[in-house]
């Protein structure tokens, strides 16, 4: 499925999400993919995340790219109204 989709919205959700979050970003850092991936960050949701990936990327464990892999929205509405 992650072939045929035309973008990834990313919701808050739970350990399959999160699954799922992490392996759409890992195959576009990697060129697998080139589907825009947007994260819904309702309430704040996924701040920690966001969080880990900073560290993560000064630990040096994850590729510094990672960071332009997604774009960040904090409403549904925000994504409708700026989404290109």
């Amino acid at each position: 499925m992650i072939n045929i989709a035309d973008e990834f919205l990313i919701l808050p959700g739970g350990f399959g999400t999160l699954d799922e979050t992490c392996e759409v970003i890992t195959q576009k850092q990697l060129g697998l993919i080139k589907q825009t991936i947007s994260f819904i960050n309702i309430n704040n949701y996924w701040d920690k995340f966001f969080e880990f990936i900073k560290i993560a990327e000064r630990e040096e464990m994850i590729l510094t790219e990672g960071r332009d892999t997604f774009r960040k929205y904090a409403s549904l509405d925000e994504y409708f109204t700026n989404h290109d």
